[in-house]
């Protein structure tokens, strides 16, 4: 009966064991796969929240950044461009390569905010890229304007894509006709 109850100990104790060490190699990925689906939520609170959070992480975060960044969500390129501004340490440098990819396109919410994580961080960006007229532009737009939700940010961005074209939108009140 006594070695009965010790081999069950053993055995509870082993699996116990077997669990830690197990939670302990999937708790990460698990951790963020989380912070993954908050990056993508529809909640602005949530997305800069996970944000936050992967932004604290520094190094650990990198690779899951760099995923994240070759994504074609939207709201997941934003979160990890935004994860990179909040970060405290150089890790952010890592993920240069895939910062500059966004900010080579065309001017769009994604390259504001790959400008605001360059940006921040490096003060020293117009130098960097004198050679890449179109990163200086996408930086430029964002320190010029800024990420924002009012109309005239839009409105700019509508006036550059349809300049070429034979007839402007006008950008301000309408004129009263006479």
């Amino acid at each position: 009966m006594r070695i009965r109850t010790v081999c069950i100990i053993v055995v509870a104790a082993v699996i116990l064991l077997a669990g830690a060490v197990i939670t302990a190699f999937l708790y990460q990925p698990v951790r963020y796969n989380l912070h993954e689906s908050r990056l993508k939520s529809p909640e602005k609170v949530i997305r800069d929240y996970a944000a936050n959070q992967v932004g604290a992480d520094g190094e650990k975060a990198i690779p899951y950044l760099k995923k994240w960044l070759k994504s074609d969500n939207e709201l997941l390129v934003k979160g990890s461009c935004r994860a990179l501004a909040e970060m405290n340490d150089k890790a952010w440098k890592q993920c240069l390569p895939e910062l500059e990819k966004i900010l080579s396109g065309e001017d769009s919410e994604l390259t504001d905010h790959a400008a605001q994580a360059i940006a921040r961080h490096d003060e020293n960006w117009q130098e960097k890229y004198k050679d890449n007229p179109a990163i200086i532009r996408n930086i430029d737009t964002y320190t010029s304007w800024g990420i924002k939700d009012n109309d005239w940010h839009k409105r700019y961005r509508r006036y550059n894509r349809t300049k070429d074209e034979p007839e402007m939108p006008q950008l301000g009140p309408p004129e009263e006709k006479q």
